[in-house]
């Protein structure tokens, strides 16, 4: 859903790097604007898979990319291509193994370091883990929850996909388990 709740986007996939972004005007049900790719564009987003919104006038939006294993801002009111990229593929902070659900937390709703302008958070679903990135920036800012493996309690396992309520806390789905967790923020 559009911040101002006039609009909604979504992802029309048709095979890789063949896709475009819909953002309908919920008023008439027309397409109000359009991102797409084509074997010839320029933009290199393969299966953009997963959407969100920040929830304020900015107008930016977010795009994982499962297929080259990063995240994508843009701006719905200009953008044709993304004004930046989150990650690469990767084992390391900042990187992902398949990238899917993302969640947007407004400024001061995490609990460690949250910068003023929010943070987008990303279910990455091949290294088991949920990592936090600066919303104007896309600068890494930390791991939320992470591999039980790695020494985190949280047995996480393929996360999937993620939202976030008014109080600040984070409901995951994992495809491997099949379950929902709950993490409140305190």
């Amino acid at each position: 859903m559009h911040p101002d709740n006039q609009a909604f986007m979504t992802s029309d996939i048709k095979s890789i790097r063949n896709w475009a972004l819909k953002l309908f005007d919920i008023r008439t049900g027309e397409v109000a604007s359009s991102i797409e790719c084509t074997g010839k564009s320029k933009i290199k987003i393969g299966w953009p898979e997963f959407l969100t919104y920040r929830n304020n006038s900015s107008h930016a939006f977010y795009v994982s990319d499962s297929e080259s294993h990063a995240v994508y801002m843009f701006d719905a009111r200009i953008s044709k291509e993304p004004v930046f990229q989150i990650g690469q593929e990767g084992v390391q902070d900042g990187q992902f193994l398949s990238p899917c659900g993302l969640a947007f937390f407004p400024g001061g709703k995490l609990t460690i370091a949250s910068s003023p302008g929010g943070s987008i958070v990303v279910a990455d679903w091949g290294n088991h883990r949920l990592s936090a990135f600066d919303a104007d920036t896309g600068h890494f800012q930390y791991q939320l929850i992470k591999n039980p493996t790695a020494g985190d309690f949280s047995n996480l396992r393929n996360p999937y996909d993620m939202s976030v309520d008014a109080e600040g806390t984070l409901y995951v789905t994992e495809s491997k388990t099949n379950d929902i967790k709950i993490f409140k923020s305190v």
